[in-house]
């Protein structure tokens, strides 16, 4: 009997510690998911740990732009509003039973993205390689001309930007396709004409126009302000110049203003030295920073928010086209005194030296180069309207040679500005003569007057076009573009050195 009384409390003892010890291991368990579901919360605030890292080096070593201010801002929020989550027992209590839908939703939405990233750069490697080229590409700017200001230049202008960072059409996929790069300062730029004005475009046009054996591609790869230092780095250094068939280079405005620049000394060093600085700063131009815009994702958005961001990008134009600074050329020249041209021998003999090193490499690597003088609107006899747009030749500076708005001594007269190109076309015509190289005299082709320039020496509507005809007919009467085999035989390497 005392063994049976003793059964039934025995089994409920066993019972009972069987559910304190079920409830222990519930308790144990759920401790230990807790502290998981915790980890996983405090985890989720690397993000903007790493955002707001990303935005103070970034504001550091870098101007704060407007990405960087906003990825400042979001990240403090952010992490505020996360440890006050755990930190402040109301809020903690609130958030607790909803931790771990907001942890899924949290880490979805990161898993997404890092897909979404990876299909991007898939699809689109181009958002993402180092850029190839000058520009950033997809970029785009736009501004209205005022034919008072630029004579013959009226209406809305177009700059874009293709995937390997040039001005033109994208990389042809046909392998057939004659690939024709423009390298030069900003007569080749054509930065006030709308991309299909510029006299490269132009170009490819009345090729494709003019014959229909070989489809023909031309980019533009040319910057304002580069000498033929700038461009034989560019020609050895950019990815995106590595794979044509021919080089256009209008060359020798900007290495006689150099000269003038320093006075007639030598300028070699000083244009090396920049040149070397342009290129690193291409180079950097891909990936951007804050360090977050190096993202396919970010790209792609951009890209896609880049038609309502216009309106913006237009009422900057008078910065990102250099109206103003042509402005306060224009005043400069006007109000300084006239000075005497410096000797131009040292500047002579480094020019040719350029263009003989740019001959070098194009015969290295076998690729057939065009050599053009370059136009200028200077002549005597200009009438005060046309005087009253020009703005170059400047010798001497006062104080820091790069400074945007430094002062010079003063402006060589028109006339000497006209016999000092002269000199600098000879000298390039000389070489192709020397060489047997293909140069072709633009110079003398081109009207010295607002009917083909809106200033010294950028080609306004009707001057690009008068260009880009010259080039054409030249380009057509040579193989792989022309027409009749036996019209080859027919030239001579005098027929390259004149119109």
């Amino acid at each position: 009997m005392g063994d049976m009384e003793r059964g039934p409390s025995t089994s409920n003892a066993e019972r009972e510690r069987e559910a304190q010890g079920s409830a222990s291991q519930r308790a144990d368990k759920g401790e230990t998911t807790g502290r998981t579901v915790f980890a996983f919360y405090l985890a989720h605030l690397v993000v903007p740990l790493l955002m707001l890292v990303d935005a103070l080096s970034t504001w550091h070593e870098w101007w704060p732009n407007k990405s960087g201010l906003v990825e400042l801002g979001v990240a403090i929020i952010w992490l505020v509003l996360g440890v006050s989550c755990v930190a402040i027992g109301g809020l903690r209590r609130l958030l607790v039973p909803r931790l771990p839908h907001f942890l899924l939703l949290t880490y979805s939405v990161y898993i997404s993205l890092g897909v979404g990233e990876l299909l991007v750069r898939r699809i689109d490697p181009y958002l993402v390689r180092p850029n190839p080229g000058i520009y950033q590409p997809g970029a785009s700017w736009s501004f209205v001309a005022d034919p008072s200001f630029l004579p013959g230049v009226s209406g809305t202008k177009r700059f874009t930007v293709n995937e390997l960072g040039l001005r033109g059409p994208k990389y042809p996929v046909n392998p057939q396709t004659y690939r024709i790069i423009a390298i030069g300062g900003s007569t080749t730029q054509c930065a006030h004409l709308d991309d299909s004005e510029a006299w490269p475009q132009l170009i490819m046009e009345e090729l494709n126009a003019q014959q229909h054996t070989v489809p023909v591609w031309v980019n533009n790869a040319g910057v304002a302000g580069q000498t033929t230092v700038d461009n034989l780095y560019f020609f050895r250094s950019l990815p995106a110049l590595q794979k044509a068939d021919a080089y256009i280079f209008l060359i020798g405005l900007n290495d006689l203003q150099a000269t003038l620049t320093l006075n007639g000394g030598p300028s070699q060093k000083d244009l090396e030295r920049q040149a070397t600085a342009f290129l690193g700063w291409v180079a950097t131009r891909t990936p951007q920073y804050p360090l977050f815009t190096r993202l396919a994702l970010y790209r792609l958005l951009s890209n896609a928010l880049s038609p309502f961001t216009r309106q913006e990008q237009r009422t900057q134009n008078t910065m990102a086209f250099g109206l103003d600074w042509l402005k306060y050329r224009r005043g400069l020249r006007a109000t300084l005194p006239t000075l005497p041209l410096p000797d131009l021998t040292v500047g002579v003999a480094e020019y040719r030296a350029r263009v003989t090193a740019l001959a070098d490499e194009c015969q290295r690597r076998s690729t057939r180069c065009i050599f053009l003088t370059q136009p200028m609107m200077w002549r005597e006899g200009l009438s005060p309207k046309e005087t009253s747009v020009l703005f170059f030749g400047w010798i001497g500076l006062r104080g820091t040679y790069k400074t945007r708005y430094d002062h010079p001594d003063g402006f060589a007269s028109v006339g000497d500005l006209a016999r000092g190109m002269d000199l600098y076309n000879k000298t390039l015509l000389d070489i192709c003569s020397e060489r047997s190289l293909e140069c072709y005299d633009l110079a003398s082709v081109v009207p010295k007057g607002t009917t083909a320039f809106f200033d010294d020496t950028h080609f306004n509507e009707n001057g690009a076009r008068i260009v880009s005809e010259f080039i054409a007919e030249k380009l057509l009467q040579r193989p792989p573009l022309l027409a009749e085999p036996r019209q080859a035989e027919m030239g001579s390497r005098q027929q390259f050195l004149r119109p």
